[in-house]
């Protein structure tokens, strides 16, 4: 082989020929070659040291053949860390899923199970996966492989989201829908409850619990409500509430449409429920509804008074407040005072009360000591004495019962034109 360069240098080395990545100095052999001067100056033998890459390898595949289980043993317990991880963060997010999909109307007790068994299994995995996260974190940190290190991410995520589902799921278990559903259980119904004077017994039989869905009828968080039977029949029972009661989710103010509302769902003071369906709503202002219930056999209706002129100031008057949150207590209270309001519906003498009624109250039947219903408990004001329940008469409701005894119901806007009081 000849030089590449001139007089002042090469890039052949002058001793083994081999070319050189630089350019050597004049005289200068290659870094090979001085390396190799260097060991035998050392070793004082003369022999020349060549670097053997092919044998290296052999050595190598030697060694990784004597001990292979050394090798992979610990390859797959650093793998089986991230990977269980990774596996419990999925299974906590199917769980997530599960918790916020649309739930059917139903018992609220089966509503509230499945919602917090998901969000606790949710925490659960979540932590065992959050677990696993740290144990890998600190086993890969010391083995310094970090090549799986991002399977944990996954986990991270998983982790936080459960925690933020078992804390709405104590919100649900210990706010306001969660100890009403769990009361309602252990509250017997009317039936179990002994001796009770007949007059109470009828109107803590006729009154209902009432749960509505949300526009889409998913009933994750449904309205709380309350309700009387007014009618009934050997098949049907026949209940009033109120509109803002049956379809809550429409806006204040509204017409609601009965056509396109969701069914309810009505629990009866026997311990029996079923779905009910919203028939006819007054015309806005009145907050007034009628729901009508396929049953057998369903609780005798109250009767329903027809004049409420005698209710003045200082008349007792009894209601259920929901049960959900009572149980199937009778209250007593007195009527404070009648309050005239105009509206485009007529002119309508409001019931005002200081019976105890809450919201959940609303669509309770006001009643008589004779046990028959003088009005229909719609809202709470506060007045100069403290909280007042306001409720409408039952004038329209005595039309309403005479409709349906009549096979009227059909045509209840030709009874009521325009929703005039009659």
């Amino acid at each position: 082989m000849t030089a590449s360069g001139g007089p002042e240098g090469s890039t052949i080395c002058p001793r083994c020929g081999h070319r050189s990545p630089v350019r050597l100095d004049a005289g200068r052999a290659c870094a090979t070659c001085e390396s190799s001067d260097a060991w035998t100056a050392h070793d004082g033998s003369g022999a020349r040291i060549v670097v053997d890459e092919a044998e290296i390898r052999r050595v190598e595949a030697r060694v990784r053949a004597a001990a292979p289980r050394r090798r992979r043993l610990p390859r797959l317990a650093l793998l089986a860390l991230p990977l269980g991880s990774l596996g419990l963060s999925v299974a906590a997010a199917l769980q997530l899923v599960a918790y916020y999909a649309p739930q059917p109307l139903g018992p609220f007790r089966g509503i509230l199970e499945r919602l917090s068994g998901a969000a606790h299994w949710a925490f659960l995995l979540a932590t065992l996966a959050l677990a696993l996260a740290v144990a890998a974190i600190f086993v890969l940190r010391r083995s310094r492989d970090f090549r799986f290190l991002p399977l944990l991410l996954p986990t991270l995520a998983a982790g936080a989201a459960g925690l933020g589902a078992t804390a709405t799921s104590g919100v649900i278990l210990l706010g306001s829908p969660g100890e009403v559903a769990w009361r309602f259980d252990t509250v017997p119904p009317v039936d179990e409850q002994g001796a009770v004077e007949p007059v109470l017994r009828g109107i803590q039989r006729s009154t209902v619990a009432l749960l509505a869905p949300d526009a889409d009828g998913d009933a994750r968080n449904p309205a709380l409500g309350t309700g009387a039977v007014v009618f009934a029949s050997s098949n049907r029972a026949w209940v009033v509430t109120c509109s803002h009661v049956a379809m809550p989710y429409e806006a204040v103010g509204a017409r609601r449409d009965p056509r396109g509302a969701r069914p309810l769902w009505v629990m009866f003071a026997d311990g029996r429920a079923t779905e009910g369906r919203v028939r006819w709503t007054w015309r806005p202002p009145l907050d007034l509804a009628l729901v009508e219930v396929a049953m057998d056999d369903p609780p005798p209706a109250v009767e329903v008074s027809s004049d409420t002129d005698a209710l003045v100031p200082g008349s007792p008057v009894l209601f259920v407040p929901n049960p959900l949150r009572e149980g199937w207590k009778v209250r007593r209270g007195v009527v404070l005072r009648r309050t005239l309001r105009r509206s485009p519906a007529g002119e309508v003498r409001l019931v005002r009360t200081d019976l105890p009624a809450i919201p959940g109250d609303s669509g309770s039947g006001l009643f008589d000591p004779a046990g028959r219903i003088v009005g229909i408990n719609t809202w709470v004001t506060m007045g100069a004495g403290g909280p007042e329940a306001i409720a409408l008469p039952a004038e329209a409701m005595r039309a309403m019962v005479d409709a349906i005894r009549e096979g009227r119901l059909e045509r209840l806007d030709e009874v009521f034109p325009e929703g005039i009081l009659p």
